[in-house]
């Protein structure tokens, strides 16, 4: 990673990627981008009072939605 700490998002998005077979895998700039966002849309979700499984959960959505899984 490029002076990015491996945080949770990261990882996860990492590893989904690299199951799917995405070359995606080991693309930094896109893991990061999207991993920022899940964070974010996770931190704005708990602003909102949701649980931390429901903020985790748009997360993750947010993370994923719209990935091939093929």
């Amino acid at each position: 990673m490029t002076n990015k700490e491996m945080t949770y998002y990261r990882l996860y998005l990492k590893d989904y990627l690299l199951q799917q077979g995405d070359s995606r895998a080991n693309d930094d700039d896109f893991i990061n981008d999207r991993s920022d966002k899940a964070e974010e849309v996770y931190e704005q979700g708990r602003r909102e009072g949701l649980a931390v499984w429901q903020a985790h959960e748009r997360a993750i959505h947010t993370l994923t939605s719209g990935l091939d899984t093929n």
